[in-house]
């Protein structure tokens, strides 16, 4: 998965995984509300038990810039290293790519303010 902003850009999974619109809901709203996971590449155990028998998924999450970040799941605990080696291939094709920075430009020209913030008319 990779975020930018707030809102998922791209999603690519395993056929075996099925994650939920509301199980994606409950990670992204988990990675925001753990604003250290922007500062250093993040281990972080989810509890989402339509996911798997245990009941867990585990996130993967390195941030590239401030606004985008890869996040890789996986249902075993102890992949972590793996998953960290596969983000930052991703990251370094993204920026060899020059598609760090166009995300970065599309996302500065094109995002639009919500007009509604906690519960307050703007």
């Amino acid at each position: 998965m990779i975020l930018v902003g707030d809102a998922f850009a791209m999603v690519v999974r395993d056929q075996n995984l099925v994650i939920d619109p509301v199980d994606m809901n409950i990670i992204l709203t988990t990675i925001q509300s753990h604003p250290a996971v922007k500062r250093a590449a993040t281990s972080l155990p989810i509890c989402l038990p339509g996911v798997s028998d245990e009941g867990f998924l585990y996130l993967t999450i390195k941030y590239m810039t401030p606004l985008i970040g890869i996040i890789y799941t996986s249902l075993l605990q102890d992949q972590f290293a793996e998953c960290l080696e596969q983000a930052n291939l991703v990251a370094s094709t993204l920026e060899k790519e020059g598609i760090t920075e166009k995300l970065n430009i599309a996302y500065k020209k094109h995002y639009i303010t919500p007009a509604i913030s906690y519960g307050k008319s703007l």
